[in-house]
């Protein structure tokens, strides 16, 4: 059945979408439109300088020393541990994936996850127009020392690796409880350290509990999955360990569908709306399947009003509306439609096939939903969104 422990809860994933789903399709999709979208492997594709170490633990070591065991006794449909040699102990495996070893993250960390996160990171690029960040940041030349810039939840690291070639003068350390998505060749003035984003923020790279970072923006994305249970604390110290004046920036990709008629509701697609059953089926579970493992996997509605609670000011939300498949005349919207419906034909399995086998549901069961949501998404995708939202804000000048 391929179920899982609820110890070790998480998500699932695989390298490719469920192949029946892929097969089956007889109408427009992402395949079709393959030179509109930006695909993963970019990330692997640098030609700097190699970086040196990360921190795992109290000790350094090269990322590219890092290596994955197998358990040898592995089976396809069961539940096994993996050792691993970046310091993260045992990693779960779970219907032929891998997870971080805590049990608490609940995406994988395996090539599939690679995937997702650079599409993901495609799919920003095109709702940014091309930039980095929603938030307006300084001109580094204009300030009295190189910007500082901490990366939550580094993932592959492209995000921080084009941060570091676009601001060559910037400081830019990206973080993550794993080292085993990120990259081994990186610009200069860009370090990866394995570390946690709920501990204690001056202990990274060595220092003190108490000491400050002194950082001029925070950049967190994508931060479902577990590896954040407690976003108000997060955000507490990152105001703690900006500058006065330094901005935080926080975006998701968005797991629901919208109607054009209801896009400005953040509720599920309407009950009564034709040709998105399934699509509803899977909302509906999901959500308190994600309830009842103790994640929330649509944080970004309390985000804004959570930095201003901790004090941050000047905080603004912009959401972005993407079809969900390449749709109109306008070419823009259309490349984004495409690198959407990839991101879903890509990671639809991350976000809900261990999620359901930890509450009970059997694999063939939730991949069959899988396939009828993506079967279906690809008829009515040109009329349901999906939202890319971004909310930026900064700490006082006067504090």
């Amino acid at each position: 059945m391929g179920m899982c422990s609820n110890a070790a809860g998480g998500l699932d994933a695989s390298a490719q979408p469920n192949n029946d789903a892929r097969s089956n399709d007889q109408g427009q999709g992402p395949r079709e439109v393959a030179a509109h979208v930006c695909r993963p492997g970019a990330a692997q594709r640098r030609s700097s300088h190699v970086k040196d170490r990360c921190r795992v633990g109290g000790r350094k070591k090269s990322v590219v020393d890092t290596e994955l065991h197998v358990d040898s006794n592995d089976a396809d449909d069961g539940y096994s541990s993996v050792s691993s040699g970046d310091g993260e102990g045992n990693l779960i495996r779970c219907n032929g994936h891998t997870y971080h070893g805590s049990g608490d993250i609940f995406v994988p960390n395996d090539e599939s996850e690679r995937a997702r996160l650079e599409i993901q990171h495609g799919l920003f690029g095109l709702c940014l127009d091309g930039k980095l960040t929603f938030t307006t940041l300084p001109d580094p030349d204009t300030l009295d020392h190189p910007m500082s810039i901490l990366d939550i939840g580094a993932g592959t690291g492209i995000w921080a690796t084009e941060m570091g070639e676009r601001y060559p003068t910037a400081r830019i350390r990206g973080i993550d409880v794993s080292s085993t998505l990120l990259p081994t060749v990186v610009p200069p003035n860009v370090v990866f350290e394995v570390a946690d984003a709920n501990e204690p923020w001056g202990a990274i790279d060595g220092g003190g509990d108490e000491s400050s970072l002194n950082l001029d923006f925070v950049h967190v994305r994508n931060i479902v999955g577990g590896g954040v249970r407690d976003l108000k604390r997060l955000f507490q110290q990152a105001f703690e360990h900006l500058r006065p004046g330094g901005q935080i920036e926080v975006s998701e990709v968005r797991n629901r569908w919208f109607l054009f008629e209801n896009s400005e509701l953040d509720g599920d697609t309407k009950d009564e709306a034709d040709g998105l059953e399934a699509c509803q089926e899977l909302v509906a579970n999901f959500a308190w399947m994600a309830e009842k493992v103790g994640v929330d996997f649509d944080p970004i509605t309390s985000v804004r009003a959570l930095l201003e609670e901790v004090g941050f000011e000047r905080a603004v939300e912009m959401s972005d509306l993407v079809p969900f498949a390449p749709a109109g005349v306008d070419e823009r919207m259309r490349h984004k439609g495409a690198q959407l419906a990839l991101l879903i034909e890509y990671g639809l399995e991350n976000y809900a096939l261990r999620v359901f086998s930890s509450c009970g549901w059997k694999e063939e069961d939730t991949r069959d939903l899988i396939r009828r949501v993506l079967l279906e998404n690809k008829r009515v995708g040109k009329r349901t969104f999906g939202k890319t939202t971004f909310v930026t804000a900064r700490k006082p000048t006067s504090v």
